[in-house]
């Protein structure tokens, strides 16, 4: 949070959304990964993604409400903020319903794909990874005033974070 919370002011909520929707790419796929038997399931692993998975929430949640802040006019916001948290909520409730209908439709039958393993959990899991790149897709073509585009933010998050002192720590050559 530290990290992006004077970045999303510097350059907009779009370019931390995309950045937060390729991190959740890339935990969907250390958990199709997992759930395909790719790599052994082991509690660092589990432990690590759910720590991404926290933090990766909560930086785009925020950015979220902020470009929300930023893109709707002040005139009738509280009503579409009433909207937003009804349908977000409703939403939020209804999809693991609708998950796990279709988890149980695939019922227990596995399809060995070479190292992968495609069973309900890793259909699961393919399928969220591919609603989130969509989702990214959809992302890249908001609009949103005065925002940087996502090269800015990674070079700024590289070059003036604490990331930067511990890059001296990498080894070179």
């Amino acid at each position: 949070m530290a990290l992006f919370g004077t970045r999303l002011d510097k350059h907009g909520s779009k370019p931390v959304l995309i950045v937060c929707i390729v991190g959740w790419l890339l935990i969907l796929a250390g958990w199709t990964a997992l759930s395909g038997n790719v790599i052994r399931a082991m509690p660092v692993y589990v432990l690590g993604l759910e720590l991404f998975m926290g933090l990766g929430y909560a930086v785009y949640s925020m950015a979220n409400t902020r470009l929300a802040m930023a893109v709707i006019p002040p005139m009738g916001r509280d009503h579409f903020f009433a909207l937003y948290s009804v349908v977000s909520s409703l939403t939020l409730g209804l999809a693991p319903i609708l998950w796990g209908i279709l988890i149980d439709a695939f019922g227990g039958k596995t399809v060995q794909i070479s190292l992968f393993s495609l069973n309900r959990f890793s259909l699961f899991f393919l399928l969220a990874t591919i609603a989130y790149a969509v989702a990214a897709w959809l992302c890249g073509k908001l609009e949103e005033p005065r925002a940087a585009n996502v090269q800015a933010l990674l070079r700024d998050l590289l070059s003036q974070s604490p990331i930067r002192s511990w890059m001296r720590f990498w080894p070179r050559g």
